[in-house]
């Protein structure tokens, strides 16, 4: 549940997350003169006599030295990374006000999308029932983005309110230059072909994100001085204290698939890595896995794994569909992390072969059925137990008389487990739920 617009975002959640990058690039790189918006533009505009040229403005010399260190970065960072670099990065020091601006400014083409994300969102229990997605995502972005890379408008930016580049600032601009320099390498504006298949979006966003990630933590070993890691440090406390009643009000479903690739992306790109063989990320960035699991369990990348088709699901009477997505890993992940007494492992989420998703709607009725396949019986066990605690924790629901059913205050849910087979739906009442389930 993300910003849509293709960018690459980066969270500012305390010292775990250092930068953060949303979906797409546009070919680019960083010449000898890597252009820097002046901010000297603005100041001409507001000047109090009225002189409309800026032309007579004096440089300012401090933004000259943002160009000049960013350029650095850009050099230091494709040698680190062993990508050419070919043409010119933009790049611009904003607000966080500004940067809110930038990153949802095309929220408008998407609300369709959006309102449909946000309806299953609120049947599964994800977002509460009086919130609205795209103000959710507007106080994410706002509260936990220190930078980011347009690859439509060919962009970087930096969140800074102070001068010159801190090196909390620095390390943000290298993750930056590593997304430029994959989208030389390889068209990452085709996350926008994933609208239907989150699972997808997530595990290419995962790779992407792990080699910036790690590529950001080499440079500032490489490139900073003791005392500007121990500067960088204090600004990292610092940012904690100040957005972690912010972020912490957020649904947690929303934070947690924001931060996903940047957690699970840094070690899979590791494994594949292993003995500093950047030859396999690079192929990873040609041919990325399609799905979460592969992020979790990188030996099922390596060996080609293909998901099992999944069917569940039937629009129950007066229903219409109203959405139909891969439902992967990540998301028995997040079931584990929202249920009362449980908490994810790599195990049951690595266990996942196939998954699906699908809504319908009736009105202001939402039923949803969820089927999950995995690779043992035992996995699968394991899963079905949690399914009604999470149901429980989420929605408040207490068995509804039979050995499947569990009703809530506003919906109940019906499970249906089959050997390796979970499924399972929410809906307004049991009748409906057991319709959406085939039943």
């Amino acid at each position: 549940m993300p910003p849509k617009r293709s960018l690459l975002l980066v969270p500012l959640l305390g010292a775990l997350l250092l930068a953060a990058c949303d979906d797409e690039v546009a070919p680019q790189g960083a010449s000898d003169e890597a252009p820097v918006d002046a901010p000297e533009e603005e100041d001409a505009a507001d000047d109090p006599n009225g002189d409309d040229g800026a032309e007579d403005a004096e440089p300012d010399p401090e933004d000259a030295d943002v160009a000049a260190r960013f350029e650095e970065i850009v050099d230091q960072v494709a040698e680190l990374r062993g990508l050419p670099v070919d043409g010119d990065i933009p790049f611009e020091v904003v607000s966080s006000e500004e940067i809110t601006e930038i990153a949802l400014a095309d929220a408008e083409d998407d609300l369709e999308e959006i309102a449909r994300s946000e309806t299953v969102a609120k049947a599964l229990h994800q977002i509460p029932e009086d919130t609205d997605l795209l103000e959710l995502n507007e106080d994410l972005v706002e509260a936990g983005v220190a930078g980011m890379y347009v690859p439509e408008d060919d962009q970087a930016y930096v969140v800074s309110d102070g001068d010159g580049l801190s090196p909390l600032e620095q390390v943000t601009v290298a993750h930056e230059v590593v997304h430029a320099l994959q989208d030389q390498y390889i068209d990452l504006g085709i996350l926008d072909g994933f609208e239907d298949d989150p699972d997808a979006a997530m595990a290419f966003s995962s790779v992407i994100e792990g080699d910036a990630v790690r590529l950001q933590e080499q440079w500032a070993t490489a490139h900073l001085t003791e005392e500007q890691q121990q500067q960088r440090q204090v600004e990292e406390r610092q940012v904690a204290q100040e957005q972690q009643d912010t972020l912490l009000s957020l649904p947690r479903a929303l934070l947690e698939s924001f931060v996903a690739p940047y957690v699970a992306g840094p070690q899979f790109v590791g494994t594949i890595t292993q003995d500093g063989d950047l030859d396999a990320l690079d192929a990873a960035l040609e041919d990325p896995p399609t799905t979460m699991v592969e992020i979790y369990d990188p030996s099922l990348y390596v060996d080609g794994f293909e998901p099992e088709p999944v069917e569940v699901g039937a629009a129950p009477d007066g229903y219409e569909p109203l959405a139909s997505w891969t439902w992967g890993a990540f998301e028995v992940a997040l079931l584990l992390e929202l249920a009362d007494g449980h908490s994810s492992t790599p195990e049951l989420p690595g266990a996942w072969r196939g998954g699906q998703l699908e809504a319908f709607e009736d009105g202001d009725d939402v039923a949803v059925a969820i089927g999950w396949t995995f690779a043992d019986e035992d996995a699968a066990a394991q899963v079905c137990e949690v399914v009604p605690d999470w149901h429980a924790t989420v929605a408040d629901s207490e068995p509804a008389g039979s050995a499947d059913a569990y009703e809530g205050p506003s919906d109940a849910l019906v499970v249906d487990c089959d050997g390796t087979d979970v499924s399972f739906a929410v809906a307004p009442d049991v009748e409906v739920a057991r319709a959406a389930l085939g039943g």
